[in-house]
C-alpha cells in the first residue's frame, strides 16, 4: 500500500542504532514507503545535521520523544534509561537538567515544524523489579506474583510524595515553555508499576497543566503489560482519557517483550487503531528485530476489515 496516503508515522527507534549517520537512517524509512516520521534516539551529531537531511529524504518529521539530541558519554556512545536525568527527581539539581534537555527538544521540534514532544515523567524507586513479576506469572506462580506486584505497589504508594511532586512540578514548567513554542505535548502511558504517572496519576498531571497543551499519549505495548500485571486496562486509558489523546504509539506486544511489528504479538492492533480519534497522530514504534517485510505486512495488518474498507490510519 501507498504509506503517503496514511498519516502513520514511524520512528526512528527502529533503524537509529544501525547506522552512524543520520542520512541512511532517513533514506531507509523513506525507501520503505513512510513519509512521516518521529524522531528517537538521535544523539547530537544526527541531529545537527537534521534540516537538510530531512528535505533531502523528502520527510516530515510528526513528533519527537524527548530527549532529542539523546545524551552520550565522553565516547559518543548513547547513554541507557537508566542514566539519563529524570523530570521526577527530588534533587533539584537532576531535575532541571531534565527540564532543560525536553527544553532543547522542544526547540527542536518547533524550527523542524513537528506537532509534538513525547515526554516520560521518571519513576519512584522499589525493591520489586518487574522482570521478576513477569518471571512469576510466565511460572504459574500466581498467588506469588500478586504478594510480590503487591509489596511493589505499597512501596511505591508509600515512596512516590517527592517524585510526584517534581514530575508534576517539571510537566508544568514544560507545558508553559510548549505552549510559547506551539508544540503540544504528550505524557505517556507507562509499562513500569514503579514509572510516573500511574492511572490515577495522569489526573493530577493534566490538574496541574489545566489551560496548557499537555496530552495523554497511548502506547499500546505499554498499556497492554500493565494490563498483563493486573495494574489498569488499555480500555481504561482510552476511556478515560480519550477526549485528551494527542497520539499513541503502535506496536504489538507479548507479556514480556513489545515493540513488535503488527501481527508477531496478542495485540488486535487493527481494532486499537480504529478506535483512534480521527485526529490523533499514529507512529508505528518498533525494536531493531523487526525486517522491513515485516514492517509492511504490519501497515498491511493496520488496515484489514476496516468499515467501508478504508483504513483506520
Amino acid at each position: 500500500m501507498d504509506l503517503t496516503t496514511t498519516n502513520l508515522a514511524m520512528s526512528t527507534s527502529w533503524n537509529v542504532r544501525r547506522h552512524s549517520q543520520v542520512g541512511p537512517v532517513l533514506a531507509e524509512l523513506r525507501e520503505i514507503g513512510f513519509s512521516l516520521i518521529e524522531l528517537n534516539s538521535l544523539p547530537p551529531a544526527m541531529a545537527a545535521g537534521l534540516p537538510d537531511e530531512l528535505a533531502r529524504a523528502g520527510l516530515i518529521v510528526q513528533s519527537l520523544h524527548d530527549p532529542i539530541p539523546w545524551p552520550v558519554d565522553s565516547s559518543g556512545q548513547r547513554l541507557g534509561w537508566s542514566a539519563l536525568p529524570e523530570l521526577s527527581a527530588p534533587l533539584e539539581e537532576e531535575r532541571l537538567s531534565a527540564v532543560a534537555q525536553a527544553r532543547a527538544t522542544i526547540e527542536l521540534a518547533a524550527r523542524l515544524g513537528a506537532r509534538a514532544v513525547i515526554l516520560h515523567l521518571g519513576h519512584v524507586d522499589t525493591s520489586v523489579p518487574q522482570p521478576k513479576l513477569f518471571a512469576l506469572l510466565r511460572s504459574g506462580a500466581q498467588e506469588d506474583f500478586m504478594r510480590l506486584r503487591d509489596r511493589g505497589l505499597a512501596e511505591r504508594e508509600a515512596r512516590r510524595g517527592p517524585n510526584l511532586k517534581s514530575a508534576l512540578r517539571s510537566v508544568r514548567e514544560l507545558g508553559e515553555y510548549a505552549a510559547q513554542a506551539g508544540i503540544s505535548l504528550g505524557i505517556e502511558v507507562r509499562d513500569g508499576y514503579h514509572e510516573i504517572p500511574s492511572f490515577e496519576e495522569l489526573d493530577l498531571v493534566f490538574a496541574a497543566c489545566d489551560g496548557l497543551p499537555v496530552y495523554y499519549w497511548h502506547d499500546t505495548g505499554h498499556a497492554y503489560r500493565q494490563e498483563v500485571l493486573g495494574i489498569a486496562t488499555a480500555d481504561a486509558y482510552l476511556q478515560r482519557f480519550g477526549s485528551r489523546l494527542l497520539g499513541a504509539h503502535l506496536h504489538d506486544a507479548r507479556p514480556e517483550r513489545d515493540h513488535l511489528a503488527p501481527g508477531l504479538g496478542n495485540l488486535d492492533l487493527a481494532g486499537i487503531a480504529a478506535r483512534l480519534p480521527a485526529g490523533a497522530l499514529r507512529t508505528l514504534e518498533l525494536s531493531d528485530a523487526a525486517t522491513a517485510e515485516q514492517i509492511r505486512a504490519g501497515v498491511q495488518l493496520l488496515c484489514q476489515a476496516r468499515p467501508a474498507g478504508r483504513c483506520a490510519l
